[in-house]
Formats: C-alpha cells, structure tokens, sequence
C-alpha cells in the first residue's frame, strides 16, 4: 500500500456541501481564532487533502489544546477506494470544541502508522473592537 501524502489542511468555522451541485463550501477560514472570553466552545471544520495512496485506511485527526489535553476524529473512506494520483478531500467537523486557554493549538493528521502532517492555530481572546477580519482570517 502506499502511503497517503497530506497536500493541504485548512481550518475554518465551517464546512457545508452544496448539495445542488456538489461543491464543498469553507467558511471562516482560521489562522488565528478570536474568541470573546474563555473558557469558550466553538465549533471547527478541517479539510485535509491527500493523494499518493493505493489505498486509504482509517485516518485520525487530533487535536491538541495548549493545556496538552486533545480531541479527536476519524474518517475511513469508503469504497471503492481512489486512484493513487488523484488528490481525496476529507471533511472532518468538531462542533464543539472547548477552548480553555489561549496559546497555539496543534493539528495532527494520522495514519495507523503515524504523523503523516500537521498545522497549527492560535486562539487568542479578542480585544473590544477588533476587526471581524483578524477574527475570521488572522
């Protein structure tokens, strides 16, 4: 089998399909997270693209606070599984996500056999009168 090669991995508030058409939509795209106050729950979308595998197993994405403590979600794509040239999107959402403190949080995307990437993004509590474009883009 070989092994998936992570393209991208995009963090945003929010992921919806468009089910006329098919197109995946990303929402509040995050570098930096603004939170009012915290502790705080928001809610996460991740897309992560990949391509390179003969066959895709179970993926994990884990996502670990800056108190060291972590959330996780899986995805094992379905059948039949997809040519190793052509590049797969995987949607995972976390709804709600108890942001505790601020700092830098960190993304790994996991196959059985370990890290295949990882990003980072920071949640910071914002100040009174802050742009909504530093909240949503960083």
């Amino acid at each position: 089998m070989g092994r998936a090669t992570c393209i991208a991995i995009v963090v945003c508030e929010e992921i919806r399909q468009d089910p006329a058409n098919g197109t995946t939509v990303l929402y509040g795209i995050i570098k930096t997270l603004g939170v009012p106050y915290l502790p705080a729950v928001s809610q996460l979308g991740v897309m992560v693209t990949v391509t390179g595998a003969t066959r895709f197993p179970t993926f994990e994405l884990r996502l670990t606070f800056p108190n060291g403590k972590f959330a996780s979600s899986s995805y094992t794509p379905p059948l039949p599984h997809y040519a190793a040239n052509e590049p797969h999107d995987i949607l995972f959402g976390f709804p709600q996500v108890p942001f505790e403190d601020e700092g830098v949080c960190r993304l790994e995307f996991r196959d059985p056999s370990g890290i295949l990437a990882a990003r980072t993004f920071k949640v910071e509590v914002m100040t009174p009168g802050a742009s909504p474009q530093k909240l949503a883009l960083g």
